[in-house]
């Protein structure tokens, strides 16, 4: 028989709050702080008869299903419209049948949940799910009166993140709608009229959009911070709140890791010429010609992360078939064999460093990661790629890393949650590039420094002589702190 988990002392302190409450509540906890083990406990402790967790799909093995077990003594069932045992557990689950179900955001969002009646709800990275209006937020809590979200067909209801609302602070609301949706009147924190909500608590900046076929001006209302950082947070009923190391409740009046934060390595490369050729066109015409071929980019956001992407290495374009509007042919990046990369020059010289510790890459790009994957496994070192597109494999790989293999080369959406135990045998980790979206920064931050680390973090990051990367970080960075002040509950 299983040995059942014994919540810690923080978490036990954590369980009667929730109790008070009626187990309703979010969690907004910094990565590595346990709220998987938290989430599973409140379910058992609230005595849910029929738990569900809305969880992403890679999470499913390394956290839910391994931890489920331990924590309620009851393996975790997938529902579902694929394989048989997925549909049994679907019906099993409709049918009011005990147990603790999961499902992934795709099922859920396209499920008719009608006869959907859990005791408990746990939703994991609920930022994934709660953009205001969108099909995953109407299913879940609701955006008009004529929606049946789930949250109205559910006994207690926890949301797990760490970080909560992007860099979007309107998310808030939605994460109000669904565990708080008797609030519903002006001025309370779950106001049902969602421009009102809007209106009464952030500050925000009219653009003008130019003029209509009649002449009447156009604009748009361009939403921006909370008008009062904090306010809103610390006037929901129940926030837990856990960080690495800032004071967030009595128990960690210096945050919950007693290791020193990581320690913080940046190496400079210099791009080359051909790199610096590729970005400047970039920046100036929003088009590049690579081999003969034209790259045409039309967002600016594209444009950064294309860029981002020209940094790593002089990439070779490729056509894929298809025309654009404008009747280029539709093209994108490779990174073949024998591409001069500057980036990955400096990996193997670190890797070198190191000798034989382990270490763990992250890269925004699935298509970089199989190239420098193929680089350093040519050097005779011992790797393997974790992206979506390794699915197959990663796993059993996953468990041999630290062991027989050294290197772990993640890109950062497929790695970023749901990959617990990297703590355990790895403190070294590498930045070959700076994510556009910086949820994925925090998220990947996360893998290494967090509950069950051994060691400090030794973190090298790698930046380009032109400073791209810098820029990049540092503007995300004031957006993360600014984001801080109002997603921290005051205490």
């Amino acid at each position: 028989m299983t040995e059942l988990y014994t919540p810690r002392p923080f978490q036990v302190a954590d369980l009667e709050e929730l109790s008070e409450h009626n187990y309703t509540a979010h969690l907004a906890m910094e990565p590595g702080a346990g709220k998987t083990p938290l989430a599973l406990f409140a379910a058992r402790d609230g005595g849910a008869s029929q738990t569900l967790g809305i969880v992403p799909k890679n999470t499913i093995p390394n956290a839910w299903a391994k931890t489920s077990p331990r924590v309620l003594g009851i393996e975790a069932r997938l529902i579902g419209n694929g394989r048989k045992a997925e549909r049994v557990a679907y019906e099993d689950f409709r049918r009011g049948h005990p147990g603790f179900y999961v499902v992934t955001p795709g099922t859920f969002v396209r499920a008719d949940l009608e006869d959907w009646r859990p005791d408990m709800l746990i939703v994991d990275e609920v930022h994934q799910l709660n953009k205001p209006g969108g099909k995953s937020q109407r299913q879940l809590s609701g955006f008009g009166a004529k929606d049946k979200p789930l949250s109205k067909q559910v006994g207690a209801s926890l949301s797990l993140s760490g970080t909560p609302v992007r860099s979007d602070f309107t998310r808030a609301w939605s994460i109000c709608r669904l565990h708080w949706p008797d609030l519903k009147y002006k001025g309370q924190v779950a106001h049902d009229n969602h421009y009102g909500w809007l209106n009464d608590r952030m500050t925000k900046e009219t653009l003008y959009l130019g003029y209509d076929h009649n002449g009447a001006r156009k604009t748009a209302t361009k939403w921006l911070a909370e008008k009062e950082p904090g306010l809103l947070f610390s006037q929901m009923p129940l926030v837990l709140q856990h960080f690495r190391r800032r004071m967030c409740c009595w128990f960690h009046p210096n945050g919950f890791l007693e290791q020193e934060k990581p320690n913080v390595m940046e190496r400079h490369v210099e791009l080359l010429p051909a790199q610096k050729r590729i970005i400047r066109e970039l920046e100036d015409q929003s088009l590049a010609w690579i081999d003969g071929n034209p790259f045409q980019v039309d967002l600016p956001m594209h444009a950064k992360m294309r860029i981002r992407q020209v940094v790593l290495g002089v990439p070779t374009v490729v056509e894929t078939g298809e025309l654009t509007e404008e009747g280029f042919p539709k093209t994108r990046f490779e990174f073949p064999d024998g591409t001069p990369s500057p980036v990955t020059d400096e990996v193997l010289h670190i890797l070198e460093q190191l000798g034989e510790e382990p270490v763990v890459i992250f890269t925004t790009s699935q298509r970089f990661a199989r190239y420098l994957t193929n680089r350093i496994v040519a050097a005779g070192i011992s790797a393997f790629e974790y992206s979506g597109q390794t699915t197959e494999t990663r796993d059993a790989d996953l468990q041999r890393f630290g062991h027989s293999i050294r290197v772990l080369v993640g890109v950062l959406s497929a790695v970023g949650t749901g990959t617990d135990g990297l703590q355990e045998v790895c403190n070294n980790e590498i930045w070959v590039d700076t994510p556009v979206d910086d949820v994925d920064a925090q998220q990947g931050e996360g893998r290494l420094d967090r509950l069950g680390a051994t060691k400090q973090v030794q973190r090298f990051v790698i930046r380009d002589d032109l400073g791209y990367a810098e820029g990049l970080f540092s503007e995300k960075m004031m957006k993360r702190l600014e984001i801080a002040k109002s997603t921290t509950r005051r205490v």
